[in-house]
């Protein structure tokens, strides 16, 4: 049976058939006829008066309030004659059950197809106007259908029969479901759920899901819509009635979602919930009736099938605002949704509750709504009364229902303002919320030896990571939303997605790590350095108070000092100085159990260690006694000082309070700065603790030292040191690293040599050590690298690993070159005319890697007949004073100019954009340029070696046809600058001071490694003996060389050709 929802034709011949008996067969089908004929009567004479009745209706004058609401009434019946409609038996039983349930069920399958000439006005997506027009079509995701299958359904339905046999009823006069003719090949299992409110039938499409292909996608977050309303905006809302059975589904694949009840198959026509794409396409249908609305400026958040609008609305009657909302409710109709009424909210307000969130515009805030509130409420009570034990369903049940408020609650904000300076790191912490949030907090430490030595970003990094560290102790992270705020605009970068560079992404992922196990949400912000003051002034401490006593004499004292009890807490320290595990700070630093130690309030659980600053020892006195707790205090014997009296009350005896009492001999290692922290290469140095300039000098000197050697150099051994450092810890019992025994030392180089392959690794070993030492002052006679013990074991180690030959790579003529070049740039690209001209340039200016990979756009300049590159860093530049190599220009008629070609690259960087002080030569992104490598795939950073060894020997490799290979074998980067200097000295027209200096040499043994000297040349020197001066005695004796002696001579000669090639004579030319 249809029945038409824009009539009653069907309902009043139900009520008919209600007052009736039912007979079989022939008189049930006379009932039916004459049924149908009373009713055709009946709607002719009523006709007139229906259409009357219905234009009063509209004519009806009603409130302000509802004179926003469109009109929902049905439309009118579809001819003046009514509607001739054959009934079967299994309509009209279905009919008279909804009837009996007093439910009048609208048809909603197929209304999108019948409106679907509105959707084709501005529908672009043809995927969603297929949909629209013949159903969605399920796509699995192996290409093939799931096999055949019946499940049972769950013993919930049993338990509700008359439920379930009515909301399949409900469902089939719905169109949304259908009885099938055969046997469904894939039948699934119902249940009924009960809420304790309702009961709902479920349809279980798990076993179908598995078999689906369909998206991941998101749902539009509410945030962005809550962010453009305005105090004087309107809202409304509505909700789809039964709106997944709205979109049809395919003929095809109604087979594959059917359910059995009571014996009958039913076929689902429309989308059931349940089924997993199901809010894909239901989303994905509605976006585009949302952007048809964001496209006339109406502001509108859809979820599923709940839609919230704003329009801009100064009064709640403001006649343009209500011509906004009648038009999207009448888009609505025309695309054939459904809206429920009662759940609806069709005019405009200030307040509403959009999918649980409360919004109030005139208060401008978000809130929980009651209904939620009461909810919580309840739950919590419900956990409250269990007497002994708490079901853990109903805490997850209490956490959810809090969880769910997040969006209002959200996360609190705290502000992190961080920056490090090249010695010590500094920070503050505030609450987005003011003083309500909580007071400011300060945090600072100092930076580790090997931290100082590494890049900005690096020592920002690891600041930022610390301060999370020292802040949490706070609880004043844990779940929180964290922002943290830099002036460093690489540290930012990183924290948003990781670096390339592996010390960098490692710390990324450490402070990802932490994040994760406080519950923080962190994000970034980078603001200019001159916003920064305040963190950088805290990166800027110096803190003087900050030394230690030598922990061997701690170790000694300890428990004797305090009665036989071991100490527990170190009042006064930081991360760096601390001895015991528990220890207070002046400022937020990493293990830190809390700041400001006076006012800590577990001084008498502790047994407490102080080694204040001298001019707190006075206020820690009064502050023992107040609080009566025990404390092991340092103060010097220092009767000028105004807190001796409460020490010493009669200038002889100590006070009471003083229960035992030890005097430390004073040496150099009594007490040890704790600014670089112990077991580093300053804790031999010794200072005057009182004498300001003394300090600033150790601190002069810690950076002066630094700069005695090249960076690069100074990083290898801060890495060695923190290897070596290791190791000694490692060791049962552990090693001292300095100042180290010279067994400790032979030892270790022993190890390094065990595992290196090149003598260069223990080389540093050794001198790392050497130097660690003499920046402790420890005399030359007594540093353990002179020892003959450790002298033997690095002679061993240079015996086995330094005579080992590397394999010299051949120089690389100049036509080769040449030619790769050519080739690589007249098949164009970017990134083929850079690796062309890095290769010339290397080759006709000496550079090696280094110098073209520091190579700046600003480090070249050109002439009419020749070009000048500085090379600011060159490997043999003592003074650090850079060099200025000049190229001249080709000679006419040559293939390729230099100077040109390096010429052109300038320009082009220029036009992309390239700054002055940025490299000449840069980084490519590799994937992309194996994908296209016509296109522009540098990245902007410095040249890679790695690619430029790559992308040599393959362009070497087409010009020549030559396996890559093969050239990798033969030739290396260094064989571009050995190649120039080859083809060069082979001329023979420079003098070896100009040669030398054009290279960079610093001497003429230098020099040789990178010559290959031809085989005329090197037979030069032999031809000048008397056994090669054939030809002139022949012509001393004043006649011509007989035939025999020619032939000797050329035997000779190329006898000599061949010894000088290496190769091994033929046995006839031996004879002869």
């Amino acid at each position: 049976m249809v029945v038409d929802e824009g009539t009653e034709v069907g309902w009043k011949m139900a009520e008919k058939l209600e007052r009736r008996s039912y007979a079989e067969n022939d008189e049930e089908d006379k009932a039916c006829r004459r049924a149908r004929k009373e009713v055709k009567a009946e709607n002719e004479a009523k006709a007139k008066a229906n259409a009357a009745k219905q234009k009063a209706r509209d004519q009806r004058p009603r409130p302000a309030v509802q004179q926003q609401l469109p009109s929902f009434s049905p439309p009118p019946a579809a001819g003046a004659g009514g509607l001739d409609v054959e009934f079967s038996e299994e309509e009209l039983e279905n009919a008279v059950a909804i009837v009996e349930q007093g439910v009048a069920v609208p048809r909603v399958a197929g209304r999108l197809r019948d409106h679907a000439s509105f959707w084709r006005t501005f529908v672009r997506s043809t995927y969603v106007m297929s949909w629209i027009e013949h159903g969605f079509r399920l796509r699995f995701s192996s290409g093939r259908p799931p096999p055949s299958i019946h499940l049972p359904n769950h013993s919930s339905a049993n338990l509700y029969p008359e439920f379930v046999t009515g909301a399949l009823r409900e469902c089939e006069l719905m169109g949304a479901v259908r009885r099938a003719a055969r046997k469904p090949k894939v039948v699934l299992p119902i249940m009924v759920d009960n809420n304790g409110v309702k009961l709902r039938l479920i349809f279980n499409g798990k076993y179908l899901n598995s078999f689906l292909d369909f998206p991941r996608f998101r749902y539009e977050p509410l945030q962005p819509f809550v962010d453009v309303l305005r105090p004087d905006d309107g809202l409304f809302y509505w909700d789809y009635k039964s709106g997944y059975y709205h979109v049809d589904l395919h003929e095809g694949s109604r087979q594959y979602v059917a359910v059995e009840w009571l014996g009958v198959f039913y076929e689902f026509c429309v989308l059931p919930f349940g089924l997993a794409p199901a809010c894909w396409v239901f989303t994905k249908i509605n976006r585009e009736l949302v952007g048809r609305w964001r496209a006339r400026g109406v502001r509108v958040h859809p979820y599923v099938d709940d839609f919230i609008c704003a329009v801009r609305a100064p009064s709640l009657t403001d006649p343009a605002a209500l011509g906004e909302l009648r038009s999207v409710i009448r888009d609505v109709e025309l695309a054939g949704w459904l809206v429920s009424e009662t759940k609806s909210q069709l005019f405009l307000t200030r307040e509403l509750v959009h999918i649980g969130v409360g919004i109030d515009l005139q208060g401008r805030r978000l809130f929980v709504p009651d209904k939620a509130v009461a909810k919580i409420r309840a739950c919590a009570e419900q956990i409250l009364s269990c007497f002994r034990r708490v079901p853990l369903r109903l805490v997850a049940k209490f956490a959810g229902l809090v969880n769910a408020q997040w969006f209002v609650l959200g996360l609190q904000l705290e502000v992190e303002h961080c920056d490090a300076s090249e010695v010590a790191w500094g920070s503050w912490l505030e609450s987005a919320l003011g003083p309500r949030g909580g007071p400011e907090l300060e945090g600072h430490s100092y930076l580790s030896l090997e931290d100082r030595l590494r890049s900005s970003t690096h020592r920002e990094l690891r600041g930022i990571l610390d301060s999370l560290r020292g802040f949490s102790v706070s609880g004043r992270l844990r779940g929180k939303r964290v922002l943290v705020i830099c002036d460093n605009q690489a540290v930012h970068f990183v924290l948003e997605g990781g670096s390339r560079h592996e010390e960098l992404h490692a710390l990324a992922v450490e402070i990802f790590w932490f994040c994760m196990a406080e519950s923080v949400v962190l994000s970034s912000l980078w603001v200019p350095r001159e916003f920064e003051v305040r963190s950088d002034g805290l990166s800027k401490i110096q803190d003087h108070d900050d030394w230690m006593l030598n922990p061997a004499i701690f170790q000694f004292l300890d428990p004797w000092i305090a009665g036989g009890y071991w100490h527990t807490c170190d009042r006064f320290a930081t991360d760096k100085n601390c001895l015991l595990p528990r220890f207070n700070s002046a400022w937020y630093c990493p293990g830190t159990s809390g700041v400001d130690t006076f006012s800590q309030s577990d001084w008498r659980e502790h047994v407490n260690w102080c080694n204040p600053p001298f001019r707190l020892i006075g206020r820690l006195l009064l502050f023992l006694q107040a609080e009566r707790a025990a404390a092991t205090v340092v103060a010097p014997m220092w009767v000028f000082q105004p807190w001796w009296v409460l020490l010493c009350p009669d200038g002889v005896h100590l006070a009471d309070c003083v229960v035992q009492w030890t005097e430390l001999q004073p040496s150099a290692d009594t007490f040890l700065p704790g600014t670089i922290g112990t077991g580093e290469f300053w804790d031999g140095l010794r200072f005057s603790e009182t004498d300001p300039l003394e300090r600033q000098l150790l601190r002069d000197i810690q950076g002066a030292v630094l700069e005695t050697r090249k960076q690069g150099t100074i990083d290898g051994y801060a890495r060695a040191f923190v290897r070596y450092q290791r190791w000694c810890a490692e060791r049962d019992p552990p090693r001292t690293a300095v100042v180290a025994d010279p067994v400790t030392v032979a030892l270790y180089l022993q190890y390094v040599a065990n595992a290196a392959k090149t003598f260069s690794v223990v080389k540093t070993a050794s001198g790392m050590i050497f130097r660690a030492h003499e920046y402790a002052l420890v005399p030359a006679d007594r540093n353990p690298t002179g020892h003959r013990l450790v002298a033997a074991v690095r002679e061993a180690a240079h015996r086995r690993l330094g005579d080992r030959r590397l394999a010299r790579k051949e120089p690389l003529e100049y036509e080769f070159v040449v030619r790769g070049a050519v080739c690589w740039v007249r098949s164009g690209g970017v990134t083929r005319r850079m690796f062309a001209t890095v290769t010339v340039s290397m080759w006709v200016a000496f550079m090696r890697y280094d110098c073209a990979g520091s190579l700046r756009v600003v480090d070249v300049r050109f002439f009419e007949t020749h070009m000048c590159l500085f090379l600011e860093q060159r490997k043999t530049d003592k003074y650090r004073f850079g060099q200025v190599v000049e190229v001249v220009r080709a000679a006419p008629g040559q293939e390729l100019c230099p100077v040109e070609l390096l010429q052109q690259w300038v320009d082009i960087q220029i036009s992309r954009g390239v700054l002055p002080h940025e490299p000449l030569f840069q980084q490519i992104d590799g994937r992309r340029f194996a994908r296209r490598p016509e296109e522009d795939c540098l990245s902007g950073g410095p040249l890679d070696y790695q690619q430029l060894r790559r992308y040599l020997f393959r362009m070497l490799a087409e010009a020549s046809g030559l396996d890559a290979d093969e050239l990798r074998q033969l030739y290396g980067t260094q064989s571009l600058r050995s190649g120039g200097a080859t083809a060069v000295a082979e001329a023979d027209q420079v003098s070896d001071h100009e040669f030398n200096q054009f290279g960079g040499w610093s001497s003429s043994a230098a020099c040789a490694t990178y010559k290959a000297s031809s085989l005329d040349r090197r037979l030069a020197v032999s031809r000048s003996m008397p056994h090669a001066q054939i030809s002139d005695a022949a012509s001393a004796t004043g006649g011509e060389l007989t035939e025999q002696e020619k032939e000797d001579v050329a035997c000779l000669e190329q006898l000599g050709v061949q010894w000088g090639m290496e190769a091994e004579p033929a046995e006839g030319q031996l004879a002869q």
